[in-house]
C-alpha cells in the first residue's frame, strides 16, 4: 500500500487496522503532490498486487505517470475525489485555495488504458478491488463528510 501526500497520510495513520500485515510506503515530496503516483508505480512490481491511496489534486498533478504502469502491472489507484485540496480549507476563507477541480476520472483512467470503478459500484457489482490489472477507484465523499473527518480529528489533521 503507498498512501500519498499529507492529508491521506495523516488520515491512514488516525484510522488504519494496524493488526493486518501490510506493507505500507508513503511520501509527502518537497510540496505534498509532486510525484507521487510515479512513486507509488516505480516501488510496484509483477506478481503482487499494489495499492496506491491519493488525493485527486495530487493524482491529477502526476497523471501521466498513468502511463508508466505496464499492462502485466496489478496496481488499485484509489483517488480520494473530494473536489480540490480540502486540507486547505480550514486555512483560507478564499475557497480559490482548495484549487477546486471537476476532472472526470472516468475519462482520465480510460484514456490511460486503465479500467474506472466508482466506489460504490465496485462494493455493489465488482468487488472493492477485484480483479487483476490497472484500476483507477474513485472515492466521492460527500462534503460534510470531509467537514466531519476534519472537525473530529481538528490538529491532527492540519498542516
Amino acid at each position: 500500500v503507498f498512501v500519498g501526500n499529507s492529508l491521506p497520510i495523516r488520515n491512514w495513520d488516525l484510522a488504519a487496522d494496524r493488526a493486518k500485515c501490510l506493507r505500507v510506503h508513503a511520501s509527502r515530496g518537497a510540496n505534498g503532490i509532486d510525484g507521487q503516483l510515479a512513486t507509488a508505480i516505480g516501488g510496484a512490481t509483477e506478481g503482487y498486487t499494489h495499492w496506491a491511496l491519493l488525493g485527486d489534486l495530487t493524482t491529477i498533478y502526476d497523471m501521466s505517470s498513468m502511463l508508466l504502469a505496464g499492462k502485466g502491472l496489478d496496481f488499485k489507484l484509489v483517488v480520494v475525489n473530494n473536489g480540490g485540496g480540502q486540507i486547505f480549507s480550514n486555512l483560507f476563507k478564499n475557497p480559490a485555495f482548495q484549487n477546486p477541480q471537476d476532472l472526470n476520472f472516468q475519462d482520465l483512467s480510460r484514456s490511460m488504458g486503465w479500467e474506472y470503478i466508482l466506489g460504490s459500484e465496485g462494493l455493489d457489482h465488482k468487488g472493492f478491488g477485484k480483479g487483476r490489472g490497472r484500476q483507477l477507484i474513485e472515492i466521492l465523499p460527500e462534503k460534510s463528510e470531509t467537514e466531519a473527518i476534519q472537525k473530529k480529528y481538528g490538529a491532527l489533521c492540519a498542516l
